[in-house]
């Protein structure tokens, strides 16, 4: 198959950003607010003193490295009467996996279209559904705040399913702890559902209520901003506006890639990366598909005619085949711009 000058998908998952409240004894609830604060910190970074091939710098003498280094940042705490902090967001779930939004190629929206069906036959809808629902029951999509003395996950359906997970924190870290959850085949079957029929689209209110130590730090998505001068606020929180307070959030780009952290698919996997095309571990500044490999996402697009007779095909495939078949849907999952070449 050749990449059309004009094929892009529209994502199947789509979360809002998770906003934090603080609740009280009484069970009260409140948005938790961002501060700002200016702090004297110290100079301890490597160019205060050296060069960049480890030479001393002229005139960095004692009092130099004991200056201070004002800057400004946000910060956010947890209220020293709060019980629990609560972080609330909705997933909205389609079927827009199942063929192009746009393609110029009528031969290639035939292909995929037959590949969506194919794999749906297959089961693989209902594999991703699970994959991304671990992900969302496990509070991945929490990051740093993951780190609790106890985390419940609370799911409500559009469907009218519900499901609440106590110790989340810790049964995270044991094998099929998933398989505990009595609640977990109606949500998958309400998720894949969603994935492949276009009149069954879901929304999923999820909750993670945390369970801290006295005025722990909450960590909110960071915001990338230039500054201008050393005024400037040097780390700025994401934030929406609710009761006319700086609330802190978690951005829903953020909560996205770590519900679509399911690609173990590669050779010598050895954690789930988020789904893109060459697979990208940003932590170790590496892909794991370069195009070299033959196993990056534009690669096995263009053997889909093969991959398609293979998922025909009454003969058992090889977990190689399973696994490009896996990551193809998930990357139509996930949506984008996909063309090649001038229009």
């Amino acid at each position: 198959m050749r990449l059309p000058n004009r094929l892009s998908y529209q994502r199947s998952i789509s979360p809002g950003i998770a906003v934090f409240y603080s609740v009280d004894e009484q069970g009260n609830q409140k948005p938790l607010e961002i501060n700002t604060v200016k702090i004297l910190g110290q100079k301890g970074g490597p160019s205060e003193a050296f060069a960049n091939d480890m030479s001393l710098k002229k005139g960095v003498d004692n009092k130099k490295l004991a200056e201070g280094n004002p800057h400004t940042i946000d910060y956010c705490y947890a209220p020293a009467d709060a019980k629990h902090t609560l972080c609330k967001f909705s997933l909205n779930v389609d079927a827009s996996s199942i063929e192009p939004r746009a393609c110029n190629d009528d031969g290639v929206r035939s292909l995929l279209t037959n590949f969506a069906a194919e794999y749906r036959k297959l089961g693989g809808y209902r594999y991703l559904a699970e994959r991304y629902l671990n992900n969302v029951l496990s509070g991945n999509w929490l990051w740093r705040n993951q780190r609790t003395l106890d985390t419940t996950i609370k799911i409500q359906s559009s469907g009218g399913l519900q499901c609440s997970i106590k110790g989340v924190n810790r049964k995270r870290f044991e094998p099929n702890w998933i398989d505990e959850i009595t609640e977990f085949d109606g949500l998958v079957n309400e998720f894949e559902n969603a994935l492949v029929d276009p009149k069954k689209y879901l929304f999923l209110e999820v909750t993670a209520e945390l369970s801290l130590p006295l005025a722990s730090e909450i960590y909110p998505s960071q915001a990338f901003v230039e500054q201008a001068n050393k005024l400037e606020r040097s780390r700025t929180y994401q934030n929406t506006i609710v009761e006319g307070k700086r609330t802190a959030i978690i951005g829903a780009y953020k909560i996205g890639a770590a519900i679509a952290s399911i690609d173990d698919w590669f050779e010598g996997a050895d954690i789930p990366v988020r789904v893109g095309s060459f697979a990208v571990d940003r932590d170790r500044a590496t892909v794991y598909r370069h195009p070299e490999s033959k196993k990056d996402f534009y690669t096995l697009l263009s053997g889909l005619e093969q991959l398609n007779s293979r998922l025909k095909s009454k003969k058992k495939m090889k977990s190689s085949e399973l696994n490009d078949a896996h990551f193809i849907a998930a990357n139509l999952v996930k949506g984008g711009l996909f063309s090649l070449g001038s229009k």
